[in-house]
């Protein structure tokens, strides 16, 4: 018996949240469906991880928006040709996309996919328009919208989407945290002299790069015997990276590194091994962003093998630490206060927390509960 024929439609394949979890989601559902994965832009990025999985990918190779027409016809010929019972769309323009290419076309099952919040400060204009002309068609075109998160869930419905559509499934955990453990030097004493703070973020708006430089600034004024070591891995934070080049235009932080108070490392774009590595040589992990994350993956992953870990209030961060670990702001300020916070709490009260919630994002993020809940979304069709 031939298996039911499910189409992805995504912008890219680039190394990014939603990218990486349709990878997996895409190796699990395999078994049931037949996929095919088509991809507005060009082959890049994941490519050869969707290859190894022998997934069908179709490259639509347009990149810019005023290409939208092209991409749309491509679509609706694919979408014709293929016949599927469900197409389910990841990311603003794809959501977009795949709602008019359906247009009087007979698909059991067509779902949208929201995996993010407020778009950063400073995001272009069209990219605002695409989210408002997205709000607007979602009343129309989706039978079901799926959403990584309560906040994303709660922004959404806000900004005009139907929230009787839409069903929050959140993200799986990486598998490869389930083999590791954490080494932070804060499991082990209560104050130590030095530390290292890591992000894993690609360098861009709204990630808060600068932001946690800021706050390692002013925590190490507050503690002048104190040495701190910030480590970024992510596009753009290569050695001589976009970030090591806008790091150098900023004085703020020379006198620290003169005095070799303050050391910055940047890993670039990781994964695997080399992924694993750089977390298990971080003693805390701090989510800094401002305002665009749905689904913080990397979060998840620092939480999910016991590293203590912090965040702003932003996205689902709440959903993963408690809140003594959150931030009342994203000011450098509420920052800095809750990094010194967590400094003066004794070694148990470090340890008891952060196990408590690694054990608790491992069985709300479980793989098999996370498919379940696709499958029984995906047995809907009419």
């Amino acid at each position: 018996m031939s298996k039911k024929k499910l189409i992805f439609v995504i912008p890219t394949i680039k190394h990014g949240g939603a990218e990486l979890f349709l990878l997996r989601l895409c190796s699990l559902a395999q078994l049931e469906f037949e996929i095919l994965l088509v991809v507005i832009g060009r082959r890049e990025g994941l490519c050869a991880e969707f290859e190894k999985l022998q997934i069908r990918v179709q490259y639509l190779g347009f990149q810019k928006v005023i290409y939208f027409p092209f991409a749309l016809f491509s679509l609706r010929k694919i979408i014709r040709q293929e016949s599927p019972i469900i197409v389910q769309s990841f990311l603003y323009s794809a959501d977009i996309l795949s709602g008019l290419a359906l247009l009087r076309m007979k698909v059991p099952l067509k779902i949208w996919s929201l995996r993010g919040t407020d778009l950063a400060s400073k995001t272009k204009s069209y990219k605002l328009g695409i989210q408002k002309t997205a709000a607007m068609l979602s009343t129309r075109f989706p039978d079901v919208i799926i959403s990584c998160s309560d906040q994303a869930t709660k922004f959404h419905s806000e900004l005009g989407y139907p929230s009787e559509k839409i069903i929050t499934i959140g993200n799986f955990v990486s598998r490869w945290t389930q083999n590791l453990d954490s080494r932070s030097i804060f499991l082990q004493e209560s104050h130590p002299k030095h530390f290292t703070i890591g992000l894993a973020a690609r360098y861009d708006l709204g990630k808060g790069h600068h932001a946690l430089i800021s706050t390692a600034i002013e925590f190490l004024r507050r503690n002048p015997n104190l040495t701190l070591t910030v480590s970024f891995a992510g596009k753009g934070c290569e050695p001589g990276g976009r970030l090591f080049i806008d790091l150098q235009q900023n004085f703020d932080f020379i006198e620290f590194l003169n005095l070799d108070r303050l050391r910055i490392r940047t890993a670039g774009l990781l994964t695997g091994g080399d992924l694993a590595q750089w977390f298990q040589n971080l003693d805390l992990y701090f989510m800094s962003s401002d305002s665009v994350e749905g689904f913080p993956n990397s979060l998840a992953e620092a939480v999910a093998i016991g590293l203590p870990s912090l965040a702003t209030p932003v996205g689902a961060a709440v959903n993963f630490l408690s809140s003594d670990r959150v931030s009342k702001s994203t000011s450098i300020k509420d920052m800095t206060d809750l990094l010194q916070h967590f400094y003066n709490l004794s070694r148990l009260d470090k340890q008891d927390v952060t196990t408590h919630l690694k054990v608790q994002i491992l069985q709300k993020y479980d793989e098999k509960k996370i498919l379940s809940m696709y499958t029984s979304v995906w047995a809907n069709y009419r």
